[in-house]
């Protein structure tokens, strides 16, 4: 093991980097890792830090990169990593799902990368020491860069307190305490966690180990996040700064507790501030984009190689200053750094040569090794290969999202509605939930729709908009408004999804259940936080009494499971509406039939009339009819009734001509636009030559008599 010295002379570096998502390089712009390392050819390669690092070692004369390997892995942490430098057998195998993980991801033919590590891993086989490598390469390393303890954090966060803290208003102080009681613990592991790491790993090597913070992630959402959690007013900081700051403060705790392990600070809060446009281009991510990571990357090489006493010196030039500078204080605290790299060069001279002329200048200029990668720097949000892989090989990181979605204010109901409950057994079972949740993401379709509403929030934020609660929603349910065919290509992955297709009776029952929640509770005032008005409350108890109602409903459901295939073709909701009413029209009219014929049976028909008259006097106010007014009303609608029924013919023309009329309605701008109906439901149109005689006779005259009888006892 060469041991590299603080005040040696140039040397050949010899860099691992070790450590999770954040030094893997993971970029939603193409949906994977960048991790990196020097090819055979001499390149350096890879988007995250320390590719970026890498290159700028290289670059120096006074310094020689010799060799560089980035093995950092997605969703790693602390015990896995503990696993990989002993590697030990049987701590690997039992976290044998985080190396399926990384092994899916790997071989994705997506992934720019495609066989990073297995390059190195080879046949991926535990018990033939293919892991090996990252010990001996550990051992072999000069110089260490090491990123772990957020995912030892994030998946271990008490997210039931948070959920009850919210769902309390913010109001019980108690449970915030408890909260940050329960965080302090998980800290407090996690520096004991990171200290016995480090001590391992010091035990295999003498290279130079530097800790490298955070930066901040989710680094858009402060606004909503400050709406849900309290802001720490001394310092004006949201829950994710807390969050952050421990983190860090962990890190560092755990670095002075073994010898020569040097923790760097990266996280210049003002600058990603001020700059977060172009250093985090996707609001959706919790890590940065490649400029981010090169941001990291210069910070930690100048911090490497300038002293606290030479970066004094260099800010007393208000010039420089100026051009280069914006929290001298982040500059300055250096209490852990240690200056491991000796540059023949004046220390401005070495902050321009990393910066530029200017803070900015190298951050938005394309490097070396991005020129070759340029195609992937294009905007997007790319987060299916990641998911997709998480969901089916990460089983105990996953299940923190399962419970989550389970213990969501929806299904926590399902006592009070069956169908949320019938939800709530089928995503109980875990390949069944994992399938669910994967379906949404195939195709690219819902990451196209997510991009899309980042932009709209991009756009308004640019407009001098807060990204907040408000902001959030009305983005989100403006798109699904505006964007119909983009709103239906997400939905319509459930049509051929395998876990509909191959549970199709219990998504008949769940549907059924809600038709019927939805007719006899108030479960849709309650998913949509709709105020329903009294008529839609009396026609929804009317119909749902009706056993013809509950076949149309059953027939519904049937007709769309048996056809989903063909519907997953369509491209948007009005054409589903308009190919389902063509599809299944005499079936339809058959049904409109029956239920008629229910409607007006010896048993319904007063209960029917009753419903009618109400509603009448519920749009028009009405005298309080005199029992001989009242029963010339109630015979006059009865005679329609029959006369309908006298005349099945005339009342199949009159169901088919409906149908053709509602089939050109724009269904979904009518119910998420609010768009008016056209008035396409003239008596005229439901009227040929073959029905003027009877309509005009045996039903015009009676609609005539009840208006004449509206009119006479209208208040």
């Amino acid at each position: 093991m060469e041991k590299l010295e603080t005040n040696s002379k140039p040397k050949k570096i010899k860099y691992v980097a070790i450590g999770d998502d954040f030094s893997a390089g993971y970029n939603t712009k193409f949906g994977f890792f960048a991790n990196g390392k020097k090819t055979v050819e001499g390149r350096v390669v890879g988007l995250g830090y320390p590719s970026f690092l890498a290159s700028l070692i290289q670059n120096q004369t006074d310094l020689e990169l010799e060799s560089f390997d980035n093995f950092s892995m997605c969703t790693s942490n602390v015990k896995f990593w503990d696993s990989l430098i002993e590697n030990n057998h049987k701590m690997l195998l039992n976290q044998s799902e985080k190396l399926d993980f990384i092994q899916a991801l790997d071989w994705n033919s997506l992934n720019p990368f495609k066989n990073f590590f297995t390059s190195y891993f080879k046949n991926w086989n535990v018990e033939n020491d293919d892991f090996k490598v990252v010990s001996e390469k550990i051992k072999e390393a000069n110089f260490i860069t090491v990123s772990l303890g957020f995912n030892d954090l994030i998946f271990n966060l008490p997210y039931d307190r948070f959920r009850q803290y919210i769902e309390s208003g913010n109001k019980e102080k108690e449970g915030w305490v408890e909260i940050v009681k329960n965080l302090d613990t998980l800290f407090s592991k996690l520096t004991l966690d990171l200290s016995n790491f480090l001590k391992k790993l010091r035990s295999i090597t003498s290279a130079k180990i530097v800790l490298v913070s955070y930066v901040k992630p989710l680094i858009y959402f402060d606004d909503i996040f400050n709406s849900f959690f309290p802001i720490y007013e001394e310092e004006n900081k949201t829950i994710i700064d807390y969050f952050l700051s421990k983190l860090n403060m962990s890190l560092n705790k755990a670095s002075k507790q073994i010898n020569e392990v040097n923790f760097v600070n990266v996280c210049d809060e003002i600058f990603w501030k001020n700059h977060i446009t172009f250093l985090a281009e996707n609001i959706f991510s919790i890590w940065p984009t490649e400029n981010g990571y090169k941001k990291v990357a210069f910070d930690l090489f100048t911090k490497l190689t300038l002293n606290s006493d030479e970066l004094n010196e260099l800010f007393k030039d208000k010039t420089f200053i100026k051009n280069h500078i914006e929290n001298i204080n982040y500059w300055l605290s250096q209490s852990t750094n240690k200056k491991i790299f000796n540059l023949n060069k004046a220390p401005q001279q070495i902050f321009k040569e990393i910066f530029g002329v200017n803070k900015n200048n190298n951050l938005l200029t394309i490097s070396n090794i991005e020129h070759a990668l340029v195609d992937l720097k294009s905007p997007y949000l790319s987060i299916l290969p990641f998911l997709e892989s998480f969901i089916w090989y990460s089983k105990e990181n996953v299940q923190v999202i399962i419970e989550g979605f389970k213990s969501s204010k929806f299904l926590r109901k399902r006592t009070k509605y069956p169908s949320l409950n019938e939800v709530y057994k089928f995503l109980n079972d875990e390949k069944n939930a994992k399938e669910f949740f994967i379906s949404f993401f195939k195709n690219g379709k819902l990451e196209k729709f997510t991009f899309l509403w980042q932009r709209t929030i991009i756009d308004e934020i640019h407009r001098g908009k807060k990204l907040d609660l408000q902001l959030f929603r009305s983005t989100f349910i403006d798109l699904v408004k505006s964007r119909q065919s983009l709103t239906y290509d997400v939905f319509k992955q459930l049509f051929n999804a395998k876990v509909i297709q191959d549970n199709k009776d219990i998504i008949k029952n769940i549907i059924d259940k809600f038709i019927k929640d939805a007719t006899t509770t108030d479960i849709l005032e309650f998913m949509f936080d709709l105020k329903i008005n009294q008529k839609y409350l009396k026609i929804k108890t009317f119909v749902a009494n009706m056993e013809t109602f509950k076949e149309l409903a059953n027939f519904i459901v049937d007709s769309i499971t048996t056809y989903s295939y063909g519907y997953a073709k369509l491209k948007s909701f009005d054409e589903l509406w308009k190919h389902w009413i063509a599809k299944n029209k005499y079936n339809i009219i058959y049904l409109f039939d029956k239920l008629f014929l229910e409607l007006i049976n010896s048993e319904n028909m007063n209960q029917t009339i009753d419903f009618i008259i109400e509603n009448i006097t519920s749009l028009v106010r009405l005298k309080n009819l005199d029992e001989k007014v009242s029963k010339s009303l109630r015979n006059t609608i009865e005679s329609i009734f029959y006369s309908l029924k006298e005349n099945p013919a005339y009342l199949n023309r009159t169901f088919n001509k409906l149908l053709k009329k509602v089939q050109k309605i724009n269904l979904y701008d009518v119910l998420l636009n609010k768009k008016p109906i056209k008035k396409i439901f003239s008596w005229k149109s439901f009227v040929d030559f073959r029905d003027i005689f009877f309509v005009t006779f045996k039903i015009y005259r009676k609609i005539l008599k009840i208006k004449w009888i509206i009119r006479e006892n209208k208040i």
